[in-house]
């Protein structure tokens, strides 16, 4: 299997088609695994997010891009897969586990990821699939 590109569908402008992508793909490091995506749901959220924003109803809508999301934009949180690679210090896994990705990514360091809250980290709003 060739891990140098990510192949992917992202639509590059708000309200657009889904077109499918290659992309490099650093391998993985420390931590990090390559998962190759086997399942992903596309759900509700992922509509507003190709939209743009949310109808916050009264004429008002949130918007992704001031929120940081920036284009091209892979939807889709909800994912399912195999690990294809694994970082040099990676122990809990094995090539070929199936996993579903936990799409929220902290920091890892401050106090709100150190106890268990990193889809709230103040430092980073990485999040697969939304931004």
């Amino acid at each position: 299997m060739n891990l140098s590109c990510a192949h992917r569908w992202a639509f590059s402008a708000w309200g657009g088609a889904l077109a499918e992508r290659s992309d490099p793909l650093a391998p993985a490091a420390g931590h990090e695994v390559t998962v190759r995506v086997t399942h992903c749901g596309i759900c509700h959220s992922d509509l507003h997010i190709q939209a743009g924003g949310f109808d916050m109803g009264g004429g008002k809508t949130t918007s992704f891009e001031r929120a940081g999301a920036r284009l091209p934009l892979t939807m889709g949180h909800e994912i399912g897969g195999e690990v294809v690679e694994l970082g040099p210090d990676v122990v809990d896994l094995g090539l070929g586990d199936k996993v579903i990705v936990y799409p929220w990514l902290g920091c890892g360091e401050c106090p709100v990821c150190l106890r268990g809250d990193d889809h709230l980290c103040p430092k980073t709003s990485r999040n697969l699939g939304t931004r």
